[in-house]
């Protein structure tokens, strides 16, 4: 089991991912093998460690982009 530093260090890893390339980002599965976790712990984690789950992450960055290309 990983300790709290640890999980809250390759959670955030896993934010950065998830919000590279918000058009076409990877799946929660692929990024939790990518930073050494099970989708299940990167899922419970990801409100822990932020305040919002991945896929609320990611709409949120979504709506964001969609309206910097609205005022450009």
């Amino acid at each position: 089991m990983l300790d709290i530093e640890e999980a809250q260090a390759r959670t955030l890893r896993a934010v950065e991912l998830l919000l590279a390339d918000v058009a076409n980002s990877p799946s929660i599965a692929s990024i939790a093998d990518t930073v050494g976790m099970t989708k299940y712990e990167l899922s419970r984690l990801f409100p822990m460690v932020t305040g919002k789950s991945g896929p609320e992450l990611l709409r949120q960055a979504r709506i964001q982009k969609a309206a910097e290309l609205l005022r450009a």
